[in-house]
């Protein structure tokens, strides 16, 4: 597999939308649980095998 840029423009967003005042601290406590497995697997597996992409990730 070859891994190869796309150019500028090219994203990817997730979103997580609660309403203010439900369900406690839950949302909060989703939301760093994603982000830290998106860092500690999706970035740092992409990152061991392409290091160039490593900067233009953003979690």
């Amino acid at each position: 597999m070859t891994l190869l840029p796309l150019g500028q423009g090219f994203a990817r967003e997730i979103t997580l939308t609660t309403r203010k005042g439900e369900l406690g601290d839950l949302p909060g406590m989703i939301a760093r649980d994603c982000r830290r497995i998106l860092q500690d697997s999706f970035v740092a597996e992409i990152g061991a095998e392409y290091a160039w992409l490593t900067p233009q990730i953003e979690v």
